[in-house]
């Protein structure tokens, strides 16, 4: 047992390969993953932080992500010393192909990826991630990456506003799924890809999260702050993972930000 800064009484494993090394640390209840792994990384600690609930987690733009019920997956991963061949936008795609490839490995489906933080699976939200950079005078000191992944959640379990638009590997498969196994198979699966960014470059990762994005080939809307900024048709990512938008006057906009609805079922 030690202790992360905020209070939260934490159990540690340590988890390494070839490719990885960092602290996996289980916490049953806390506010915010994202704020004890930021907490160890300004320690210098790469860690992933993994709690059974969490009464303050933070989605995109703000919101609150539901995460105050058990059997989701909810972890932050701190990543320190960053290249700077990683990026904030690099290291959300990359958590969203990573938690991709270990559902298709454990659940057998296929999910898709919807710019540019989120996981569907037959139009519902099964995933969300946030990133966050914080940075020294050289570059980033370290990236928190967000990751709430709805696991054996039954229906009942969410809350009413969301039971029409979220989904679970357990309502999707009927069966549970171990929240460990998959933790640690998807630490993995980014620290790979963040190894693959740095060797080769990120024309590998916009590949695979462009073959399996839903947002392409739509007609969208994108919004900041809840107001909208732009319309057209999602035509492809850029070489930095934004979002490239051709309006209906032909002009064509490149987007690394902002909230992305399908404007032909709006």
């Amino acid at each position: 047992m030690t202790n992360t800064g905020n209070g939260a009484k934490i159990v540690v494993e340590n988890f390494s390969d070839a490719l990885c090394c960092r602290s996996v640390i289980f916490l049953k209840r806390v506010c915010s993953t994202n704020i004890v792994a930021g907490n160890l990384a300004k320690r210098g600690r790469n860690s992933a932080v993994i709690a059974a609930e969490q009464y303050g987690g933070m989605g995109s733009h703000g919101r609150r992500w539901e995460s105050d019920i058990c059997g989701g997956l909810y972890m932050s991963l701190a990543t320190c010393g960053v290249s700077r061949d990683i990026s904030v936008q690099y290291s959300s795609i990359a958590a969203a192909v990573a938690v991709r490839r270990t559902v298709q490995r454990a659940a057998g489906i296929a999910a898709t990826v919807k710019w540019p933080n989120d996981l569907l699976l037959n139009g519902r939200k099964l995933c969300g991630i946030l990133s966050e950079a914080f940075w020294g005078k050289d570059g980033a000191e370290y990236l928190i990456t967000g990751i709430g992944l709805n696991v054996n959640q039954r229906c009942g379990d969410f809350p009413p506003e969301l039971r029409g638009t979220a989904t679970s590997l357990l309502i999707e498969c009927g069966e549970e799924f171990g929240i460990k196994a998959l933790a640690y198979d998807i630490i993995k699966s980014v620290d790979e890809i963040f190894r693959e960014l740095e060797e080769r470059g990120a024309a590998g990762l916009i590949e695979e999260y462009s073959a399996n994005c839903c947002t392409l080939g739509k007609r969208i809307s994108v919004s900041d702050c809840g107001r909208e900024i732009f319309r057209g048709m999602a035509e492809g990512l850029g070489a930095d993972g934004s979002l490239i938008v051709r309006g209906a006057d032909g002009n064509v906009e490149e987007f690394n930000f902002g909230e992305v609805t399908n404007s032909e079922i709006q």
